[in-house]
């Protein structure tokens, strides 16, 4: 009784792997290639970065453009680039501002379509383009340099980050 069980599996399985040579075949079938978006979007304060796949390449773009000039930006799309099996798409864009709950749109948007890989936001802290004050204790001392190297101001040579007293005991009239 078992042999004519695996019999009968047997049989079942051959016919569901047969292929009939007088019915016609499919010349092709369609490989589906996803594309790889990112997303790169500059503010004054931060960065932000997204990597993901779809499907739908057109639709994700228009969602993300309207998104962008929603929120007053600008953004320019590069066109579809094909290496081999592997399309990528860049989406680039200036912005004068980006909340979270812009950022978590963007992100639901490209998710509508695919699936996100990275998002990555990093904050800049910007420093003052010019040079702080001269410290009251240094005013018309000899050894006072007070440029920039970097973003650290060098104040003199005996006290680079400045005097720690109001009074100064190294201070010496520039002559």
């Amino acid at each position: 009784m078992n042999e004519r069980r695996y019999d009968l599996i047997w049989d079942t399985i051959n016919d569901a792997m047969a292929i009939n040579p007088f019915e016609p075949q499919p010349k092709f079938t369609e490989l589906a290639v996803p594309t790889q978006i990112t997303f790169r979007a500059a503010t004054p304060t931060k960065s932000v970065y997204i990597s993901a796949y779809c499907n739908a390449p057109e639709q994700v773009v228009s969602i993300i453009q309207r998104m962008v000039q929603q929120a007053g930006g600008m953004s320019v799309c590069q066109p579809i680039e094909s290496e081999g099996f592997c399309q990528r798409l860049l989406i680039g864009a200036q912005l004068p501002g980006i909340s979270s709950s812009d950022l978590w749109k963007i992100r639901a948007a490209v998710q509508t379509g695919g699936i996100v890989e990275t998002v990555r936001v990093n904050y800049q802290i910007r420093r003052p383009d010019s040079t702080p004050a001269q410290p009251s204790s240094c005013i018309g001392c000899r050894y006072y340099y007070g440029k920039r190297h970097g973003h650290d101001q060098l104040i003199c040579a005996m006290h680079p980050y400045g005097p720690s007293d109001d009074l100064c005991r190294d201070w010496e009239a520039a002559g």
